[in-house]
């Protein structure tokens, strides 16, 4: 016991361990051994507690502090209270944390609030893993924590088919429109051109309500749950909502293919998810499902911490995106397409990392340090490549399937460059009546499109 009283005195390097192994744990119990880590640094504190040297131990936390906690803390303030570029909200964390532990280290004084902090924090994390671990995700639950409310009435009619409905989404697809304004080359508007010689009904400069896929899409699935909330505005409902669990399964389990069942509509998915209601395919590469499959130990623990962020920008690894783009363009191009059913694809084109196997080779980006001009450089690039491989798809299947309707769509626009307006996207739609399309304002409206058009 007296070893231990001095050690209320002095930062505790076990003290910040702990919190940030908790976190790595998370829901995964699997990894529970890692908790014997900061055991093993407390006893070794609590040995030599008289032998460390006070500034040498502040100064190994405060390096600690911004390896391990810069990353978390920047995904969960990103969008809730600032919008930085990393690079910038790591400075601001120097700073910061430098002022807090400057005047302790300085005079030699109690640490008491830094081992306090980080051990409480530690318990509360703990109890909400295994609160958490234990619980089971529930659409229902989720959307009465939204306030959501099923509005129907707002959007008109749809004229009813049965011929197959193709959702096709290009993620981070920016707007032709916006990128001509820019290079005010021709080659930009290729595909508009192309879609609208083709029946394609164009709409430009069309509006996503959130800014990453991880909400755009589940809100388009489950009838565009930024209107159906009762929030003060989109942009807070988009950034308040940043810190909850469950958007992946609002499009695993989701209202639209439920909907959809009860119409006897058949739902397929070859997107970045499955359908727990829907139709699956075993050998698809469902990248939100299958990404990391063999993560080992100290990978899991890197990849937390911003030197895993540093790591992964320097050199991007492209072989899943790349797995995930070659399963969805293949599947897009040879699947059957039958009456009476309903298509997803998600295609990870023109989002970063800009490659493409050998048509496209990955190039040595520092996404950690590059620029805004060249990011949108590398943009348009990789977005000009694409747009002759998807003319070529796309005329193939209407070539072939001369009933199916199609909708392609981006899920936002670009969002590194504010030159681009980030919540512009382009959508187009063949089978469809124009007047019909009009009701439609926003990326999350399609659900409602696709309900109707059954």
């Amino acid at each position: 016991m007296k070893r231990i009283k001095p050690l209320l005195k002095v930062p505790l390097v076990s003290s910040i361990l702990l919190p940030f192994i908790i976190d790595v744990i998370k829901f995964d119990f699997k990894f529970l051994w890692l908790l014997i880590a900061p055991v093993i640094v407390f006893l070794i504190e609590v040995l030599l507690v008289k032998k460390i040297f006070f500034r040498i131990k502040v100064l190994l936390i405060y390096i600690l502090f911004i390896a391990l906690y810069t990353q978390i803390l920047y995904d969960d303030t990103k969008f809730i209270i600032h919008d930085l570029r990393l690079r910038h909200f790591t400075l601001l964390m120097l700073l910061i944390s430098g002022v807090i532990y400057l005047y302790p280290y300085l005079n030699k004084i109690s640490f008491k609030f830094h081992n306090i902090i980080f051990l409480n924090l530690s318990i509360v994390m703990f109890v909400n893993n295994i609160f958490e671990a234990n619980k089971t995700f529930s659409r229902d639950d989720f959307l009465n924590k939204l306030d959501y409310k099923f509005q129907d009435e707002k959007l008109g009619s749809s004229n009813k088919s049965d011929k197959p409905i193709i959702l096709i989404v290009l993620d981070e697809l920016s707007s032709s429109q916006e990128i001509f304004n820019i290079t005010k080359d021709s080659i930009d508007l290729k595909l508009n051109n192309y879609l609208t010689k083709n029946e394609f009904i164009s709409k430009n400069n069309f509006k996503s309500l959130s800014l990453r896929t991880s909400i755009s899409i589940p809100s388009l699935f489950n009838f565009n749950f930024h209107n159906n909330i009762k929030k003060d505005s989109i942009e807070n409902i988009d950034k308040g909502l940043q810190v909850l669990e469950g958007y992946s399964d609002l499009i695993r389990n989701n209202l639209l293919v439920d909907s959809l069942n009860k119409k006897n509509i058949k739902s397929y998915s070859f997107g970045i998810t499955s359908f727990s209601k829907g139709i699956n395919n075993d050998s698809f590469y469902y990248y939100w499902d299958n990404k990391n499959p063999n993560q080992k130990t100290y990978e899991r623990i890197i990849n937390k911490t911003i030197i895993g962020t540093f790591l992964r920008n320097i050199k991007r690894e492209t072989s899943q995106y790349d797995k995930f783009r070659k399963d969805g363009l293949n599947f897009l191009s040879n699947t059957n397409f039958n009456e009476k059913s309903f298509y997803y694809f998600h295609l990870y084109f023109p989002h970063d990392p800009f490659s493409y196997y050998e048509e496209y080779p990955a190039k040595n980006l520092n996404y950690y340090t590059i620029s805004e001009n060249k990011y949108l450089e590398e943009h348009i690039n990789y977005k000009r490549w694409f747009t002759l491989k998807f003319i070529e798809i796309i005329d193939k299947i209407i070539t072939k399937n001369k009933n199916v309707r199609i909708i392609i769509t981006g899920d936002h626009g670009f969002r590194f460059n504010k030159k681009i307006n980030p919540e512009y996207t382009d959508s187009y739609y063949r089978g469809f009546d124009s007047a019909n399309i009009e009701n439609y304002n926003f990326i999350q409206d399609l659900g409602y499109l696709i309900f109707k058009s059954f």
